[in-house]
């Protein structure tokens, strides 16, 4: 089906109550106090509307990677998405990290901590993911202020391709990645089938 300029709705629904397991829970609730009618099961939906614009790059485009930091442009979306796989395959860390928007940054600082992992981890995962292998832009979605790049990491042997979709966000006149969207579903389910994300709160 083509999705080309089409604007897409994600639809969330939250469920707050279902039979079987609202039954569960009853058993751990104390009885009331006073006489009650039975029970009447119902199910509250909420609905969180995102809408966001797909395109399709016409064609695979595959990323014209540079050497150098100082060789790197940050004017578009995909500048910054070259820019950073560029960092990578040059095993450039802080580079790489200049890639992020600052709160990013500071978020992964946090993590690597958490994690005990330093840049070498980072570089050992670099090479063994990424080694003789393209980069190739196949989507990309606007949704608010941000842009969403979906890329196809591509072996040259016959190894499946990885797909995979970056959030950005413009930071001080330059397109940065950003871990703004990590828990937003439109990141994570844009392409989800009918496009409905179902999650059971309670």
């Amino acid at each position: 089906m083509e999705i080309n300029n089409r604007v897409l709705r994600v639809l969330i629904f939250v469920s707050l109550a279902t039979g079987l397991i609202s039954l569960s829970f009853a058993s751990e609730l104390p009885q009331p106090k006073y006489p009650v009618s039975g029970p009447v099961f119902r199910e509250l939906v909420v609905e969180n509307v995102y809408v966001c614009k797909v395109m399709k790059y016409e064609s695979p485009a595959v990323l014209r990677l540079v050497t150098q930091p100082d060789q790197a442009s940050y004017s578009l979306p995909e500048d910054a998405v070259a820019a950073h796989f560029s960092a990578i395959f040059a095993k450039n860390y802080d580079w790489f990290l200049n890639t992020w928007s600052k709160d990013s940054q500071k978020f992964m600082a946090d993590k690597n901590r958490e994690k005990s992992r330093g840049p070498d981890y980072w570089l050992n995962l670099w090479e063994n993911v990424y080694a003789d292998k393209k980069i190739e832009l196949i989507t990309r979605i606007e949704s608010g202020n941000y842009v969403l790049i979906e890329y196809r990491l591509t072996p040259k042997g016959r190894d499946k391709p990885f797909q995979d979709t970056v959030a950005l966000t413009k930071e001080n006149d330059r397109w940065v990645l950003t871990q703004e969207l990590r828990n937003d579903p439109v990141l994570s389910s844009w392409n989800a089938p009918g496009l409905r994300v179902q999650r059971l709160v309670r």
